[in-house]
């Protein structure tokens, strides 16, 4: 026998398959609004109605969602805000779970004292299922341009970090950075005096709907207001309601006194969106 390597075209084609699927998906939610276009999401307007809310000047907003585009960061780039979103600053962009531990403050020198004023506009974000400006270099997960993770998927030589709908996808939420930003969110859930406030989430995604329900159940000063405009999604054919047994369950602890309350709005609406109800 010869040392020749076998060319697999079955392996080759999955291969080219699965950086079709890829770019497609970076591609369909890669939303390249310059500074001179009119944003169309209203994350920014939900977000500064949130942090005031907030009565402490340390604490910070925490933002997690599961879609991996960049609309989030984009919305609040005009606002001037800050986003800790898990990824060292500079030039050596590498996630390190421990940047959620800090806060912005400056020193204001009064005649007397020494007084410490916080920065307002302060988010973490925790995007629990990657996103398309993430890849994974060396073992180590980095951040970087969306131009360049699209370049590394045609060189297939780095590995794309998002976490896609498979078989797998629930064991892939127990790997890094996942497992930090899933136990961070949980962490949050469980403190005292928590809102949280979902939009557009379906409680499909069960290891984290199941988090969320566990929370409910057991931290009786968490207050939940959930909103979507399909709460309740009608099967035309079957002419019944499809409701997943999330949904179920959220609603039988409503009835049993918890503190749930359902809302039919969305992040973008035309007339009421969901800044207008959080205000």
């Amino acid at each position: 026998m010869s040392g020749k390597k076998v060319r697999n075209p079955s392996l080759s084609q999955a291969k080219k398959l699965k950086r079709f699927i890829l770019l497609s998906i970076l591609d369909s939610v890669d939303y390249n609004f310059d500074s001179t276009s009119k944003m169309p999401f209203k994350h920014d307007k939900v977000i500064l109605k949130l942090l005031n809310l907030i009565h402490s000047d340390s604490s910070k907003l925490m933002v997690a969602t599961t879609n991996y585009d960049l609309a989030i960061e984009k919305s609040l780039e005009k606002d001037n805000f800050t986003i800790f979103d898990g990824f060292e600053f500079g030039n050596n962009k590498e996630f390190n779970d421990d940047m959620y531990e800090w806060v912005l403050s400056k020193e204001v020198n009064n005649i007397n004292t020494k007084q410490v004023i916080y920065k307002k506009h302060v988010i973490d974000l925790l995007k629990i299922h990657g996103s398309i400006n993430w890849i994974e270099k060396e073992n180590k997960v980095t951040k970087s341009t969306v131009e360049e993770v699209k370049s590394t998927i045609r060189d297939n030589s780095n590995h794309v970090k998002m976490i896609f709908p498979s078989s797998n996808k629930y064991a892939q939420s127990y790997e890094e950075p996942y497992f930090d930003l899933m136990s961070r969110f949980q962490n949050k859930l469980h403190q005292p005096n928590t809102l949280l406030v979902t939009s557009g989430f379906s409680f499909g995604d069960n290891h984290i709907s199941r988090m969320i329900i566990n929370a409910i159940k057991h931290n009786s000063s968490l207050d939940c207001l959930i909103t979507d405009y399909n709460i309740h999604n009608f099967d035309k054919k079957t002419e019944q309601e499809d409701v997943n047994d999330n949904w179920s369950d959220l609603d039988d602890l409503r009835d049993r006194g918890y503190n749930i309350a359902f809302l039919k709005a969305t992040m973008c609406s035309y007339n009421y969106d969901l800044s207008y109800y959080v205000g």
